[in-house]
């Protein structure tokens, strides 16, 4: 029973141990993504959603407490109702501190549509208690308009500038002053509140545009997987386009510079994925690209005055001028797209005209701003188009040269000795056939040959799994390949080079099979008695020099294999021949 009790203990703690070692990586892997989407989020994307969360809570609390603090050391501001005034402007304050501790302490917001009607509502209220339009509340109205721009666009805030001017012009006519009513303040008053509520609404909508258009240039540069290829690259960046505009259909007509052909991609509301792209008819190309390709294009349909003429909007991206009449050639197109808005962009791409891209929506979808972005929001996608489309063609061409390195690799170290073992092993059945029973010692030679074969597969097998790139003593293997070499083939080989040359593994590797080849050649393309392997380094490449003796008749030979090595590690290779000796010169640079 006692031997017992430290098993159960050790099993419940595997047990905890073994839960927490989940739990610590289940929290690894949301730390991981926190910091990845935190790294992905824009600044100033970010900066806005801290000032939009905790910021205007902040402000409004402050403005609020300010003005309470005003009107109670200065008693003149409100004229009458002064009880009420104060009263109210108390709940507000306690409203606006209630709003800011709900997002500080809880991370409860109002809705951000809700939140300005509201405070239009309060100052309205405020406005009508004390002095109407003479009221100090009326700079209120600007924090409203400030921040249903900032946060909803322009057309938001200017309906919140019309109605707040219409509610302190009525505020103020239907609860005058009681003792003197100045006119500058009646008449004057509310067409400054729409005037400047008007360009504080349009600067505000152009800061949430320009918020929202980066964000979509920054999605549309980075591809969300490059594997996918090109298409779709493209098909991605357009359907974002379409959702930013929400617009009904998104159609690019483009020239694939591989085969001059022309792709058609499309992308319509309430498809969940883009199109598959297609090659476009040389008849439809024709018609998508009659626009002239200086042209981009804005094309409204009117709807209350004259619903069948257009209202058009023409801009010459050469020249920078515009033009107010629809191109014969682009009436056409609009007229086949049968939209209420249109908006057309050509694309250029490396100084050349490549396609171009129609974009159709709604009445009032589009501004005149949106046809210089839509032109850089397509050149960065293309940009991008060309980037995958340069990585798929360096991955192919990376795993085009691997396979040739294994296939020259495959070669070297295993074609090539076993033919030498395949001549061996002739020999000896030839000696078997004429009676010489002594061949022993040929089939220990042979056997010593396999073994070393078999160590260099696996030492092959090896880098091929990715061994980590380690500097290797480079002349002692080169000694030792030497001195098998003599033990195999009886030919004597000198080794001279620096004892402590030290290089790459893969360098080393690939110097180690060119010299092994070339001492292969030596036995099988001459009847030299002697061979000579000869190393340099230089501060810039490192030279390596296999030569024979003039011993025997040097049959002509190409080693081509070498050549292709060489030539893979952006080397060269020379061959010298004179008087029976041959020289082989391979130099790489470092």
């Amino acid at each position: 029973m006692k031997q017992a009790q430290p098993n159960c203990l050790g099993a419940e703690i595997e047990t905890m141990t073994a839960a927490q070692s989940a739990q610590i990586k289940e929290e690894a892997r949301a730390l991981a993504a926190a910091h990845t989407s935190q790294a992905e989020a824009d600044p100033v994307t970010v900066a806005g959603g801290a000032m939009d969360r905790r910021g205007i809570p902040l402000l409004r609390l402050i403005l609020s407490l300010a003005a309470l603090i005003i009107i109670y050391v200065d008693p003149s501001g409100p004229d009458r109702h002064v009880a009420f005034t104060y009263s109210t402007l108390a709940l507000y304050v306690l409203y606006s501190a209630a709003a800011y501790i709900a997002v500080y302490a809880r991370g409860l917001t109002l809705a951000k549509r809700a939140a300005h009607w509201i405070d239009t509502a309060w100052h309205t209220l405020l406005v009508s208690l004390s002095s109407g339009t003479n009221s100090l509340f009326f700079f209120f109205y600007f924090f409203d308009i400030l921040v249903a721009s900032f946060r909803r666009g322009a057309a938001e805030g200017f309906r919140v500038a019309v109605v707040a001017t219409v509610l302190f012009a009525s505020a103020g006519y239907a609860f005058p002053q009681a003792h003197s009513v100045e006119l500058n303040h009646v008449f004057l008053r509310p067409v400054y509140l729409l005037v400047f509520g008007s360009m504080i609404a349009c600067w505000g909508g152009l800061e949430n545009r320009l918020k929202r258009r980066l964000a979509l240039l920054k999605e549309a540069t980075v591809p969300s997987n490059p594997r996918f290829g090109v298409h779709q690259t493209i098909t991605s960046a357009l359907d974002k386009l379409r959702d930013f505009y929400d617009a009904e259909t998104c159609l690019l007509v483009i020239a694939d510079g591989a085969d001059g052909e022309h792709w058609l991609y499309q992308t319509r509301r309430g498809d969940a994925r883009g199109q598959n792209p297609e090659r476009c008819a040389p008849e439809m190309a024709a018609v998508l690209l009659r626009p002239p390709f200086s042209l981009a294009m804005l094309v409204e349909r009117r709807s209350v005055l004259r619903p069948l003429v257009p209202s058009v909007y023409i801009q010459d991206v050469v020249t920078g001028g515009t033009l107010r009449e629809l191109p014969e050639s682009a009436r056409l197109v609009v007229s086949a797209l049968d939209a209420d808005s249109v908006a057309t962009v050509p694309l250029r791409y490396h100084h050349e005209a490549v396609g171009r891209l129609y974009v159709t929506g709604r009445a009032r979808t589009f501004d005149i701003s949106d046809l210089d972005f839509l032109s850089h929001a397509m050149h960065a996608t293309l940009r991008v188009a060309d980037n995958v489309r340069l990585i798929d063609r360096l991955a192919s061409e990376a795993a085009e040269h691997e396979r040739k390195r294994i296939a020259r690799s495959i070669h070297d170290t295993v074609i090539q000795p076993y033919i030498g073992l395949q001549l061996g092993l002739g020999s000896v059945l030839h000696r078997l056939k004429e009676g010489d029973r002594l061949v022993e010692t040929d089939v220990g030679r042979l056997l010593s040959v396999i073994d070393a074969e078999v160590h260099r597969l696996r030492h092959y097998v090896a880098d091929l799994k990715g061994m980590p790139d380690e500097r290797i003593a480079f002349m002692p293997a080169i000694t030792r390949l030497a001195r098998q070499f003599t033990e195999l083939t009886g030919i004597d080989v000198n080794v001279d080079g620096p004892a402590n040359l030290a290089l790459s593994d893969r360098l080393g590797a690939e110097l180690f099979e060119m010299t092994a080849e070339a001492l292969s050649n030596v036995r099988r393309h001459t009847g030299a008695h002697r061979a000579e392997v000869v190393v340099r380094r230089t501060d810039h490449a490192i030279a390596l020099r296999v030569e024979n003796d003039a011993g025997g008749e040097v049959q002509p030979f190409d080693p081509r294999s070498l050549g292709e090595h060489a030539h893979a590690l952006g080397g060269s290779l020379d061959i010298h021949r004179s008087a029976g000796t041959t020289a082989v010169v391979i130099s790489i640079p470092l």
